[in-house]
């Protein structure tokens, strides 16, 4: 049997916590209860179990949280542990699961009695603290969850009012539910140092790796040519194609006086960008002989019933389909490279959208094929591609030669 003893308060009808650690660590467990069947379920459960020698289910009176709940013979209990009641009314619970869609996947669950108290959880684990005061090392950890993280501040606050120092706390994240652990204990820190105990806050490493995750923007970088020679033809043109692919257009506020660009967000309800690149390459088909033989339908007729096929419902045809398509930033104007040459560069940034960022990709093809930059975008991409086969071959020749030579060569080359 297992020296550690616990104290589930408010245990609850199932008694899951104090069979669970019975059962895993043989250790003893006191449950307190205030309603009446659930603390006959809990001794169902306990007996069914046949826990009877390790686990305790107390019947409390309401208000009663530590206070005359240990037994008077000055045995120490290594924790507690606790679910506090949520709410203060049940006014305040019925706002969270009003109205007729199913319940958000955050919600609480359980009977009125486990979820309502007055005066909320702060109440209740403040009179926690209280109790914990006058009972001090009688219980060397005390412990708690919080359904709010307003709950964990003005907890935070309480202690360091009543001077506990020795307290930590933690996250409980799961799925999209976040709740919030608080411990304290009143043993010196040479015996117990909850400041140095293993956490989990995963609040900020969320954010980091939301903005680790968010890949770079899609760009066009290329020389001035005949056509574009300078940004304000870039930008004019990049408005001519959007405004005739029926794309929404937001400008962006840019300090012109600072910056030489022009910066927008573009929302596209459908695409129709792709539309275009297959009415090309369909009259390209058309002028160019073919062996095989082809229907006699126009470009522009096929196009219209692409569109109009795009999607059937019961012999009906919807034409548009709620929320956007692609929602993208596009930032166009001049950029000087490490070669000190002057360059164009068309940057655009992946927000959101059904289309996804391949729908970005294929808009930026788009881009290309307009200014005549799809060679020079291939010599381009043919470069990166000798340059990455170059620094492959001499990291394999440098790799062969520290293989091949003895220890006295391998010093004098490092």
């Amino acid at each position: 049997m297992s020296l550690i003893s616990g104290i589930d308060i408010g245990t609850g009808a199932v008694c899951v916590y104090p069979l669970l650690f019975a059962n895993m660590y043989r250790c003893k467990m006191i449950g307190t209860e205030i309603d009446s069947d659930s603390h006959e379920s809990a001794l169902l459960n306990i007996k069914r179990n046949n826990f009877e020698k390790l686990i305790n289910v107390i019947r409390v009176d309401k208000g009663t949280v530590l206070r005359d709940v240990l037994p008077e013979n000055n045995v120490c209990y290594t924790f507690t542990m606790c679910n506090p009641p949520f709410f203060d009314t049940e006014e305040t619970m019925a706002c969270k699961l009003k109205g007729t869609r199913l319940p958000p996947r955050n919600a609480p669950s359980g009977s009125k009695v486990e979820l309502v108290v007055d005066g909320g959880e702060t109440q209740f684990v403040s009179k926690m603290l209280e109790d914990s005061i006058e009972l001090k090392d009688r219980i060397k950890i005390y412990t708690t969850m919080l359904g709010k993280k307003s709950s964990l501040i003005f907890l935070q606050n309480e202690l360091k009012k009543l001077h506990v120092e020795n307290s930590t706390w933690t996250e409980f994240c799961q799925g999209r539910t976040t709740r919030w652990g608080l411990a304290w204990t009143f043993l010196p820190k040479d015996q117990i140092d909850l400041t140095t105990a293993p956490v989990i806050r995963t609040s900020g490493a969320r954010t980091q790796l939301k903005h680790k995750a968010k890949k770079a923007p899609s760009e066009i970088v290329f020389p001035a040519h005949s056509d574009i020679t300078k940004a304000e033809e870039l930008v004019a043109a990049l408005k001519f194609w959007i405004q005739k692919l029926k794309i929404r257009i937001d400008e962006l506020p840019i300090n012109e006086q600072k910056s030489n660009c022009w910066g927008c967000q573009l929302m596209a309800n459908e695409d129709t960008w792709s539309h275009e690149r297959r009415k090309r390459r369909m009259m390209a088909n058309q002028n160019s002989p073919s062996k095989r033989p082809r229907l006699n339908v126009s470009v522009e007729e096929s196009c219209e019933k692409e569109s109009e096929s795009s999607i059937s419902i019961n012999g009906g045809s919807v034409q548009s389909i709620t929320g956007s398509f692609l929602l993208c930033n596009l930032v166009a104007g001049e950029v000087e490279t490490d070669d000190k040459e002057q360059r164009l560069k068309i940057s655009m940034e992946f927000e959101s959208g059904s289309g996804g960022k391949n729908a970005l990709e294929t808009l930026r093809q788009y881009f290309i094929n307009k200014l005549n930059l799809r060679e020079f975008m291939k010599g381009r991409s043919s470069d990166k591609k000798d340059q990455k086969r170059q620094r492959v071959r001499k990291k394999k020749k440098l790799l062969n030669n520290l293989l091949h030579c003895d220890n006295t060569t391998c010093t004098e080359k490092l």
